[in-house]
């Protein structure tokens, strides 16, 4: 493993000298001459909406997935100014340096007057989320504001996730446009893909629309002017008013204007701001904290939608909801709280830790106290009046350096714990482990994460890095009822969980004494009531109907349209994929529901989409290190490999402005390689150094795991051809530093690695520690493995697995070496 950082380390600074092509621009814009700043707009040519000074003049453009051709343009302009064009190696120049940049006043050639425009685009979103839009009221805006203009030329287009319509359209005898005729015959459905927004030679584009992009961005020439259209009080009026103000134009919100004021307000050369109609939305404000202070990232979702939102670093949140509304708080090591909306102005909402976690750690809160701490299991350590249960813990230091034996480590450092027998096969008993004093039951070993019902008198007390004990059944709940008697929990020092990740060491992570004996069962999936309704239909289109006709009931649970789209991705491939433009619709802006989506697209190999909900996902959560791994990943399965060689170098290069991708290095070395190997001719090779262009990666078996909810507690385990297994934990109570590490950084993947290995059959089993109702969305896992990693004979394997369905230990998978 040190030998695998040493190159990693190298391959970093390595790619900080070779990445020159990132698209991170910054700087500020001036007028020349009297050097005040300018609000002006900053865009690259082919990369769609880009960024807008602030007043200080100031900003920073990132595309961090987005290559810099010989051909790309940026350009810089503003109101009242003449616009400057920067290319080539100019261009390239500029890269990730703060740059001044002055415009000249004067009229920008870029844009015509209002009354000069003479090609216009309307284009008609006719998703799902947008039949709730007011037909005749976004009719009469267009036709008003085409009566201002002399003898336009117009298109109408109406899309979803393809174009649907695409016609020339002329005004009748009254000057007016039979659009509700054309609308008339549309049918609302599917999703919304705003890349099908094109406006090439377009003087004006009018988007009818309720904002809700399921894929894509608009992309228009910077000399198109863009008015988008809403007509209800919730849609996403943040994106609207973002990409008209970059494209010259307004956001025009008829649910509180009318046509006619809008074309007023257009004519005189204003725009409409979020104040003219945040008092339509409702909206309820909150806080949410515990006994330590207020807490930070806690889910706040409306139940029965899928609008989730996070709280801030005061623990605010706003949500847009309405009197007798249910609001449902979720955080890490919390117990999950439902609220219902009242007239109050602010909500309050205390979470209570869990009895077993951590809460301290996990607020932004400064404990307020100081008591002496205990160490509650390991490495928790919480005050004696909030443990809640007995517990001790003692470290290498307190085991004597003569100690031979297990008994030897803890004899007389624990109160309460008896050490009977000779060294070498002691009798060990917990005092109150088992709840009574006269029933001496054995207690539960834990060593390395890793349950034992015997006594590992194989252990090395040198090889000890700490011993806990728990003495209560609140304590190991954990572990079930073979607990009872109470439980030791063994860290050693030789122990490394992260050994598996690394080329040829799997068998080294796995522990002496730890027999595999279970006979489990291959994981069934459960048969949801409605697929047995499906199956109960003789014919494909009759399925699809049912479906349909259940969907009305479950339109915002992921579950029913992912359970529907494998169903049917089996039997009917294409009403597969309107069952995920459905979900991606439903799914909005909800992280968690677009990361479950992704799975289901790459599973059934529709690539390009994958990518597109990639995107989205990175728009949204821009912070998160698994957002740009996704995305680069995607990339590369649909053949975009410049894109992902672009954000792997600004993520190893560690050039992702806030964004920590420290812990995920390994994995995304091994990625690049894969990338390099598999793909070298078709990427710009000459951007990396020679140690990486050699096809050196090889791997007998690769395996990834991704969750869908970060805080899923579950357990992975791996059982090697000699039936000994090694268990990987994910759970808040066993691997808390982890689940910190993942809370900060934003990941929830892991790499396994088995290369080098013996013959013979591994076996891969899974086990859900929670509760179904514990988060909003049940959480998926996505198992994906690769056989020879990295040559021509790779193959690969993905399954998506509803992983709160496995309460008890399954079989994910067999793999044979």
């Amino acid at each position: 493993m040190n030998h695998f950082r040493l190159i990693f380390t190298l391959l970093v600074s390595l790619l900080s000298f070779y990445s020159y092509s990132q698209t991170v621009f910054r700087g500020v814009v001036l007028e020349e001459g009297s050097k005040k700043p300018i609000v002006a707009k900053v865009g690259v040519s082919g990369q769609g909406a880009g960024v807008t000074s602030g007043t200080n003049g100031r900003f920073l453009y990132r595309k961090y997935d987005q290559v810099v051709s010989p051909e790309s343009e940026l350009v810089i302009s503003a109101k009242g100014y003449e616009s400057v064009s920067i290319s080539g190696d100019d261009l390239r120049n500029l890269y990730n340096i703060t740059s001044t940049i002055y415009l000249k006043p004067g009229v920008s050639k870029d844009v015509k007057p209002l009354n000069e425009a003479k090609d216009v685009v309307v284009f008609w979103d006719i998703s799902a989320s947008a039949k709730s839009q007011n037909s005749n009221k976004a009719i009469d805006f267009v036709n008003s504001y085409l009566a201002t203009l002399s003898s336009p030329a117009v298109r109408f287009v109406a899309f979803n996730d393809k174009v649907v319509l695409d016609k020339k359209i002329t005004a009748a005898a009254d000057g007016t446009f039979a659009l509700s005729e054309i609308i008339k015959s549309t049918n609302y459905t599917g999703a919304t893909d705003y890349s099908l927004i094109d406006g090439s030679n377009t003087d004006v584009a009018i988007v009818v629309s309720d904002g809700e992009q399921s894929f894509g961005n608009i992309e228009l020439p910077r000399t198109t002017r863009l008015y988008t259209v809403n007509t209800v009080a919730t849609a996403n009026h943040e994106n609207m008013m973002a990409d008209a103000s970059f494209y010259n134009g307004s956001y025009i919100p008829l649910f509180s204007t009318n046509p006619d004021k809008a074309i007023a307000r257009i004519n005189a050369g204003g725009v409409f701001k979020k104040a003219d109609f945040s008092k339509a939305q409702a909206t309820v404000k909150g806080i949410v904290s515990s006994t330590n202070g207020p807490i930070q990232g806690a889910a706040v979702s409306l139940r029965g939608t899928l609008n989730e939102y996070l709280t801030k670093a005061d623990g605010t949140f706003n949500i847009p909801a309405v009197e007798g509304d249910v609001l449902q708080i979720r955080y890490l090591g919390m117990y999950p709280k439902d609220v219902l909306v009242t007239k109050d102005p602010v909500i309050q909402v205390e979470m209570i830790p869990q009895a077993d976690m951590l809460d301290e750690v996990l607020l932004t809160g400064n404990a307020k106290s100081k008591e002496k701490k205990v160490d509650a299991g390991n490495g928790v350590a919480k005050t004696k009046e909030s443990v809640g249960y007995a517990v001790n813990t003692i470290t290498a230091e307190n085991i004597r350096p003569s100690a031979t034996f297990l008994g030897d480590a803890i004899r007389g450092n624990f109160a309460g714990v008896q050490v009977l027998g000779p060294p070498g096969s002691e009798k060990f008993l917990i005092r109150g482990g088992n709840m009574s004093i006269n029933n001496e039951l054995p207690p539960l070993w834990v060593i390395d994460g890793a349950p034992f019902s015997g006594v590992p008198y194989y252990l090395d007390p040198q090889n000890i890095k700490s011993i806990t004990i728990l003495k209560s059944a609140i304590a190991t709940v954990r572990y079930g009822t073979i607990a009872s008697g109470g439980a030791f929990l063994v860290k050693t020092k030789a122990a490394n969980p992260d050994a598996v990740k690394g080329k040829g060491n799997v068998d080294q992570a796995l522990i002496k004494g730890n027999d595999y004996s279970e006979t489990l069962a291959d994981m069934v999936v459960e048969t949801s009531p409605y697929i047995t309704a499906l199956d109960k239909e003789s014919t494909v289109a009759a399925k699809y109907k049912k479906y349909q006709a259940l969907s009305k009931n479950f339109k915002n649970s992921v579950s029913f349209y992912a359970d529907n789209a494998e169903y049917f991705q089996k039997i009917a491939p294409a009403k597969a994929e309107l069952i995920r433009l459905q979900l991606a619709e439903v799914a909005g802006e909800n992280v968690k529901a677009l990361r479950i989506l992704s799975y289901l697209y790459e599973a059934a190999g529709s690539y390009k989409r994958n990518a597109q909900v990639s995107e989205r996902i990175v728009a949204l959560a821009p912070r998160e290190a698994q957002s740009y791994r996704d995305l680069a990943l995607a990339y590369t399965l649909s053949g975009d490999y410049n894109k992902a060689l672009e954000l792997y170098i600004n993520m190893l290069g560690e050039r992702i402005l806030g964004v920590d991708f420290s812990e995920i290095e390994g994995p995304l070395g091994n990625e690049l390689r894969h990338l390099v190997a598999l793909h070298k001719d078709k990427i710009e090779f000459n951007r990396l150094p020679n140690e990486w262009l050699t096809n050196d990666l090889e791997m007998d078996i690769r395996l990834v795991i991704n969750w869908s909810e970060q805080d899923a507690p579950f357990i992975f385990q791996f059982v090697n051809p000699k039936k000994k297994f090694y268990t990987w934990d994910h759970t808040l109570f066993d691997n808390k530093e982890r689940l910190l590490k993942e809370r900060k950084m934003g990941f929830q993947f892991e790499e396994f690695v088995i290369d080098d290995a013996k013959a013979g059959e591994w076996i891969v089993n899974v086990q859900y520690l929670g509760e179904e109702a514990t988060f909003a969305i049940p959480p998926y896992l996505k198992y994906t493995v690769f056989r020879n990693y990295g040559t021509s004979k790779e193959t690969k394997e993905v399954k998506v697995v509803k992983l709160f369905e496995q309460k008890d230990k399954v079989s994910l998978g067999r793999i044979n070496l």
